[in-house]
């Protein structure tokens, strides 16, 4: 059986090279995630050289939203972010717009892996599949 290192670097490498920086607003890199919350914190000073970037995150529509609560003790909360989009009412005739929390790269694998395998008792791993509705959910509530 493949360890989870092995798994978590393959997954890493396939997920940056798919999701990474593509432009895409709901999920982002790290890195890209970082420069957002600086530049709508006001903490990234203008230049010519970010003015493209300003203008892209403006045009998404980004929003910072309430702190994370403290994960794991000892750590700084996390600042959420959040994007607009577009939603129906389920007949597709009233459009409005609601927040969809931005999700980060880097964190999909831990998420994924703690919804398909378990520690159990003695430590040992086991497998199980919470589905995909239960998987999207708890992406949605931990990114």
């Amino acid at each position: 059986m493949e360890s989870e290192r092995d798994m978590y670097r393959q997954f890493q490498d396939w997920c940056l090279r798919t999701y990474g920086d593509s432009g895409k607003t709901k999920t982002v890199t790290r890195k890209k995630y970082e420069r957002i919350v600086q530049l709508l914190n006001g903490s990234e000073s203008s230049s010519t050289d970010n003015a493209k970037f300003k203008f892209w995150v403006k045009s998404k529509g980004f929003q910072l939203g309430q702190p994370d609560e403290v994960r794991g003790g000892g750590g700084c909360a996390k600042q959420v972010l959040y994007v607009p989009v577009k939603t129906t009412d389920g007949v597709g005739v009233d459009e409005k717009l609601s927040l969809r929390r931005v999700a980060v790269v880097e964190d999909f694998f831990d998420i994924i892996y703690s919804m398909h395998v378990e520690t159990g008792p003695n430590g040992e791993q086991i497998r199980k599949h919470a589905g995909q509705k239960r998987t999207y959910k708890a992406i949605q509530k931990n990114v």
